[in-house]
């Protein structure tokens, strides 16, 4: 019985592994179509309405500079929702290079400062590594944003003995981490449940320390070799 609930177990995790990689895959199709298509149509509309608001005055001119506006609105919308499926940088320039860019639009919109230290980085990264990095540290920006109103957020990006360490800090409120784990557990709060089935199902591990009024760290290590990670 053991044995069998052992490859069940091997079964389900090989399971979500490769349904983790198709939504990746899918991600990363539904952002550049997003990026090249709907963004390619849209610019064409622009340029249309230009020629068009050049050609005449009046109300007519005003009515199209507002088409316009709104227009480019569409565009930055189209953009912003293909970089949250999937930044294209992160395939293109790598891991740092994405992360970089993440801390700093989430920073910006959330109003805390952010750091980035890279240390002892020299194996390559691969692929499916710097996906499964890059959704934890998003996933852990995502709550900093939304509940810890934190002024200062580090993270720090190492490798060591064949593992990527990934480590988030702020000094935000914190949180009651039993509580916290035993609503994950109940499905009603996912966040903490996305970020450690990630790391578990890349064979490495996930060490999360909080408390109210002290902050929270967010401690993970993925090994760079062996398990295919999502």
């Amino acid at each position: 019985m053991e044995r069998e609930l052992d490859e069940k177990r091997e079964q389900l995790q090989a399971l979500s592994r490769r349904l983790l990689a198709a939504q990746e895959a899918e991600r990363r199709a539904l952002a550049r179509e997003l990026h090249d298509d709907f963004g390619q149509f849209l610019t064409a509309v622009r340029l249309n309405l230009e020629a068009m608001r050049r050609a005449i005055s009046g109300e007519g001119a005003r009515q199209l500079a507002d088409s316009i506006t709104l227009v480019d609105q569409a565009i930055d919308r189209v953009r912003g929702l293909a970089l949250d499926l999937r930044p294209a940088m992160l395939d293109d320039l790598g891991l740092v290079a994405a992360l970089r860019w993440l801390l700093k639009r989430q920073s910006e919109r959330a109003g805390f400062e952010g750091r980035l230290w890279v240390e002892r980085l020299g194996a390559q990264v691969p692929p499916a590594v710097a996906t499964c990095s890059f959704r934890l540290v998003q996933e852990a920006l995502t709550n900093v944003a939304r509940h810890a109103g934190a002024r200062n957020v580090d993270i720090e990006l190492s490798t060591t003995d064949g593992e990527l360490r990934i480590v988030v800090r702020d000094d935000g409120s914190g949180f009651n981490l039993p509580a916290a784990r035993q609503l994950a557990a109940r499905g009603v709060s996912l966040g903490l449940l996305s970020m450690q089935e990630r790391v578990t199902l890349a064979g490495g591990r996930l060490e999360i320390e909080s408390a109210i009024g002290d902050g929270t760290a967010v401690d993970a290590r993925i090994p760079l070799t062996g398990a295919d990670p999502p």
